[in-house]
């Protein structure tokens, strides 16, 4: 994921960046951050796609963040657009274009992850990441890229989507506070979480997975499992119609 970051003013500019890499941090989410001077630098190297989310001052000598904001619009109509601004005199131009949000300058913290919470619940949760030691190294791993965590012994199995295991000494507990609050991920067994993302079906006893893995569903609870299974799959239909409806 790749942030863009446009201000004219340095010092607002340089507050900005601060804030959205503490952000970043924070909530372990993985993404560049890339700071521009004025519209023009920014729209030079531009390219639709190109980036997630883009903060734009409205205000800025030569091209306004509002003249940048129509062209991306004419080609791009993905990207999250938060404009930062001084005065709400020109809020209906700058939602006009399909902002999503607006931060009033200078960016206070609590403001700015308020409005990256927004952001990240209408993007999928590619980019968020755990890490963990596995022979004598350090391994960073994608959430999306879990498939599954079984207990062994004082051990974690882990299972990532590409079929790589890895077998950590770290209870259940202590790794998904490592990976933080996430909806995908959901316990089928004692000891036994999964990835929503990854299961391919489920059956009273058994979920399988798309790595062809099948794990054993704890029978009293299958009927909640499974339910949970398919609230889950209902509410990413969901937020994916909203939010394609909200881009049109």
């Amino acid at each position: 994921m790749r942030i863009a970051l446009i201000d004219d003013e340095a010092e607002y500019r340089a507050l900005l960046e601060k804030t959205v890499r503490s952000y970043l941090s924070s909530r372990k989410i993985d993404a560049s951050v890339e700071s521009f001077a004025d519209a023009e630098s920014f729209m030079k190297g531009w390219e639709p796609l190109k980036y997630t989310i883009i903060f734009m001052d409205i205000y800025m000598p030569g091209m306004s963040g509002i003249e940048a904001a129509i062209r991306i619009r004419e080609q791009d109509d993905s990207s999250i657009l938060i404009f930062c601004t001084t005065s709400m005199d020109h809020m209906p131009d700058a939602f006009a274009c399909h902002a999503f949000d607006y931060v009033v300058k200078p960016a206070i913290q609590d403001r700015v992850d308020k409005v990256m919470d927004d952001a990240m619940h209408v993007l999928p949760q590619l980019q968020r990441y755990f890490t963990f030691e596995w022979e004598s190294q350090k391994i960073r791993m994608l959430n999306a890229d879990l498939v599954s965590i079984t207990t062994n012994g004082h051990y974690l199995s882990l299972e990532d989507r590409l079929g790589h295991a890895y077998s950590i000494r770290m209870t259940m507990t202590e790794l998904l506070a490592e990976i933080g609050e996430d909806e995908r991920f959901l316990e089928i067994n004692r000891g036994i979480v999964v990835n929503m993302e990854h299961i391919t079906s489920m059956s009273g006893t058994r979920c399988v997975m798309a790595n062809g893995k099948s794990l054993p569903i704890k029978v009293r609870n299958s009927t909640e499992i499974i339910q949970k299974w398919h609230d889950y799959c209902f509410n990413e239909i969901r937020a994916n119609q909203s939010h394609m409806t909200e881009r049109r």
